[in-house]
């Protein structure tokens, strides 16, 4: 480490001629990106500091990532936290605030997929003369309940010995059959639906789960495991392409992007910098969540086309005739398909965010319209709670948020006209970016089910970051497309109340069924195809 007195810093002169001399060195070209990355980085930040363009807390938040947005923790030691008419009371009730009832542990009806077990007393019947008063008779209460978790490898494996009898006279052999449950493949419908769960709806990547597998003795290598996964997508391809037309169909689409890496496509980018082609760098994963009839759909995009590409190839399978989707996403514009109609609306948490950002530099402006919003969000909590529609609860904003908005518009634009902000500073762009923005902001004024923001996204997205944090990677286009289907399937799935795993091996199982009609195979109506098969969830499981 570096004393103080030691440190040195880099002007943009000095960067520059730093980075020229290392790539005129005899270091690999590896060693030489590498290098100039990291002189660019430490020269970056040398300026930042001395132009003192960015704070210390952004700067922090921007290596770390922000802890919390929440309004308590960002404005509680303010003065102007009086402006919310909740603070006071909770600053009152800090003290008295008692600790929550409950010990954290499920109880046993949480535990759907338990087996129950029965148990009688072998000492004692009903009707039998009770052993401590020797005056009553024993009769039967309602079992007890006790819990036990048992601990059992994620796959487990089984080896079947079949008898071979051979004949003496001709050589023939004879191998006795083995049970029909055992399944005609090395993997059943149950195993690859585990490991597809494992891995596209927890983000556990192959090599963990083939070293966990390896430590119980029951090796299960990554390849086999890949192998296992593309049985699971061949299966739930036609469920995932009739979920895209349920979703191109929906009244409200909710889309964002995260960042991606595709080894693949990567070398496709390389090449075509080197031949200085213009060409997109950016890989993407879009997450879509399309509600329609109180159904949810979730869906994911990895590729090279970003939210708003993706969001119109979707489109292309909307029926003539429908009026036009509401699309909320944040203010990208590539965001927004470019030749598609629809009603684009932009979320309020986003525009929020930029006035928690620059909060420590403008407390005072800043915590009037974050408390402002506060009073917006909980009104939009009362119309979930007492389950408003969506007239209803237009009507509600209408007449408790309207002029609340009113307010922050009226707020800001004072603030702008009098110059008492500095149209560049964080705060200006904050409020630049809300005033241009601001019907669009504000559509569940005006629209029956508008949003107020993406969050349901930004949610789903978590899944295919998690993926990323642990896989880092897609080898390949035909990994991402694999990826994309079953995070879809999976999500969708727990969406609708059911249990992915037993979803995704019911429709192993049923394979050839679900191709010809998988509209009658969704999560949330697949069961009721079982009951008019005459078969159970429960047999299916065993069977599996």
């Amino acid at each position: 480490m570096c004393k103080k007195d030691e440190i040195t810093k880099l002007s943009n002169e000095q960067t520059e001629n730093l980075i020229k001399d290392i790539q005129e060195s005899n270091l690999s070209e590896r060693n030489k990106k590498l290098i100039g990355k990291i002189v660019g980085t430490v020269g970056w930040l040398c300026g930042v500091i001395d132009n003192q363009s960015m704070s210390i807390r952004k700067l922090k938040d921007w290596i770390f990532g922000a802890k919390t947005e929440k309004t308590k923790k960002i404005i509680k030691d303010d003065k102007d936290s009086h402006d919310d008419p909740d603070n006071n009371k909770n600053q009152k009730n800090s003290g008295s605030k008692k600790k929550r009832k409950g010990h954290g542990k499920n109880g046993a009806d949480k535990y759907s997929n338990a087996p129950e077990i029965f148990y009688t007393d072998n000492k004692r019947n009903s009707g039998d003369r009770c052993s401590g008063c020797e005056k009553g008779n024993l009769y039967n209460l309602k079992p007890g309940t006790q819990l036990r978790f048992l601990g059992q490898a994620p796959l487990v494996a089984v080896i079947y010995r079949p008898q071979k009898l051979r004949c003496s006279s001709c050589g023939k052999v004879f191998t006795s059959d083995i049970p029909t449950d055992a399944g005609d493949t090395r993997s059943n419908g149950s195993a690859n639906s585990m490991v597809a769960l494992l891995k596209y709806g927890t983000g556990i990547p192959f090599y963990r789960l083939e070293n966990l597998q390896n430590c119980l003795n029951i090796p299960i290598p990554a390849s086999t495991q890949w192998d296992m996964v593309e049985k699971v997508a061949d299966a739930i391809q036609p469920v995932h392409e009739k979920l895209m037309d349920f979703a191109a169909q929906s009244e409200l689409i909710y889309v964002d992007d995260t960042g991606a890496k595709v080894l693949s496509i990567m070398k496709e980018i390389e090449k075509e910098r080197k031949l200085n082609k213009k060409t997109r760098t950016g890989i993407f994963t879009t997450g879509m969540v399309a509600i329609k009839n109180n159904h949810q759909v979730n869906l994911f995009f990895t590729g090279r086309k970003h939210a708003g590409e993706n969001l119109e190839s979707l489109l292309r399978k909307r029926k003539s005739g429908l009026s036009p989707p509401i699309i909320m996403s944040d203010g990208l514009s590539r965001n927004n398909p470019k030749k598609t109609e629809i009603r684009h609306i932009n979320c309020l948490v986003h525009s929020r965010r930029m006035y928690v950002d620059c909060h420590n530099s403008f407390p005072e402006e800043t915590a009037y319209v974050i408390t402002q919003l506060g009073l917006v969000y909980k009104n939009d909590c009362f119309c979930k709670d007492n389950n408003l529609k969506n007239n209803e609860r237009l009507a509600y904003h209408q007449k408790n948020s309207s002029t609340i908005m009113k307010g922050i518009k009226e707020y800001i634009s004072n603030k702008m006209k009098n110059k008492d902000i500095e149209p560049n500073s964080d705060l200006g762009n904050a409020c630049r970016y809300m005033l241009k923005r601001w019907d669009k902001l504000t559509d569940f004024l005006v629209t029956p089910g508008a949003p107020l923001d993406n969050n349901i996204c930004e949610r789903l997205l978590k899944t295919a970051i998690l993926h990323r944090k642990n896989s880092m990677f897609f080898k390949n286009e035909l990994g991402a497309q694999i990826s994309d289907m079953l995070m879809s399937i999976i999500r969708t799935a727990v969406t609708a109340g059911k249990n992915p795993f037993e979803y995704l091996t019911v429709i192993q199982k049923y394979k050839h069924t679900v191709f010809k009609n998988p509209a009658k195979w969704l999560p949330w109506n697949y069961e009721k195809t079982l009951e008019s098969m005459k078969t159970s969830p429960k047999s299916i499981k065993k069977s599996a």
